[in-house]
């Protein structure tokens, strides 16, 4: 038992690190943009999410969740996708940090979660948190 543990650690912290970089990547910042759009870029109350899965070859993708309107609340029902690297979602500008519940569900489920605002990409991996980019992160055109 103890064995099994250590290696699904093992591969929780493999999985941290590889998303510590994702922020630089082109792919990330066009899809993080794209659902910060949806949300309005931070003028709404309503929160879209997404897991952040890397695919074989490398790249990253966005598994968007079903969005329900929910009041400055993201929520997922189902399994988390196997090669999902971590959570990402928005918030609304006046709020940009991640929450105490952002921080709570990184530690529960054992993957980071960012958060993104017209003007911060942010990160909590429970223990702490990070910010990744501020000012103007819009993609080049």
């Amino acid at each position: 038992m103890r064995t099994l543990t250590a290696a699904i650690l093992m591969m929780v912290v493999a999985a941290t690190a590889r998303s510590a970089d994702i922020v630089s990547d082109d792919e990330f910042v066009r899809q993080s943009w794209s659902l910060l759009a949806e949300a309005k870029f931070g003028q709404s109350d309503g929160e879209h999410a997404a897991f952040i899965v890397r695919e074989p070859d490398g790249r990253l993708r966005f598994e968007e969740w079903p969005f329900d309107g929910t009041w400055r609340q993201a929520q997922f029902h189902g399994r988390i996708p196997a090669s999902a690297i971590a959570i990402i979602h928005t918030h609304p500008n006046s709020r940009p940090a991640p929450s105490a519940e952002d921080a709570a569900t990184a530690r529960r489920v054992g993957m980071p979660i960012y958060v993104l605002t017209r003007t911060l990409i942010s990160r909590t991996d429970g223990a702490r948190t990070e910010i990744l980019r501020s000012g103007d992160w819009q993609p080049r055109r």
